[in-house]
């Protein structure tokens, strides 16, 4: 299957790459795998803060695995949780003290819901395709929520969103972000991906927080 990088890829957007700290799960996805000079390790990605070089879209994968001293801190169990604030916290920290920090949009999710208890049952959903024979899942609602939280100094403080519209927000959100902000202004279909929701709404603020007056 392609991925958001694979379409930046075909838009001629060369500017992305995957930071990883013991392995890079992304870079087994067999449309990945020849696209190697895009992936660096985490200390990269520090260094690239520091000089102020990021990419235009950048991926960061945890620590899955203890080595040499290093404890995962990709906040699976078992590992430790804390762990995985602190990654959070440094990349943070590193964006904050970055002199691209004002045109930097830092999205911290996750890719399940970790077992915790949701008070709300998921919503309907439209099947993306007609089913096919023996197919036991008509894929006609939403999963469980997962928590993700948008970093940046053009959203308000305090902040809280979540569904805008008919259409919930879910992972696709960050795609369709990337996608009206990468290649808006160049000739590619947007019937290559269907319409969803963006995280527009979230940055309100007309001048980033550290530019503002009061």
């Amino acid at each position: 299957m392609p991925t958001i990088f694979n379409r930046l890829e075909q838009a001629g957007i060369d500017s992305w790459k995957i930071y990883f700290h013991d392995i890079a799960q992304a870079h087994t996805l067999l449309q990945l795998f020849l696209l190697g000079s895009h992936f660096h390790s985490y200390r990269q990605f520090q260094a690239d803060c520091q000089t102020g070089q990021l990419p235009a879209y950048s991926f960061i994968e945890p620590q899955y695995f203890a080595d040499f001293g290093h404890p995962e801190n990709d906040q699976h169990p078992p590992s430790v949780v804390t762990l995985g604030e602190q990654l959070i916290a440094d990349v943070y920290n590193c964006l904050r003290a970055s002199r691209v920090w004002r045109k930097t949009l830092l999205i911290i999710t996750y890719d399940e819901h970790g077992g915790c208890y949701d008070h709300m049952a998921p919503s309907a959903a439209a099947p993306p395709e007609p089913p096919v024979a023996g197919q036991t899942f008509a894929f006609d609602r939403y999963g469980v929520r997962v928590p993700t939280v948008i970093v940046s100094p053009y959203v308000a403080p305090g902040t809280i969103f979540g569904k805008s519209s008919t259409v919930p927000f879910d992972h696709t959100a960050i795609i369709e972000t990337v996608r009206k902000r990468a290649w808006a202004s160049r000739a590619v279909s947007a019937s290559l991906m269907p319409k969803r929701p963006d995280l527009d709404s979230v940055l309100t603020l007309p001048l980033p927080t550290s530019a503002r007056s009061d």
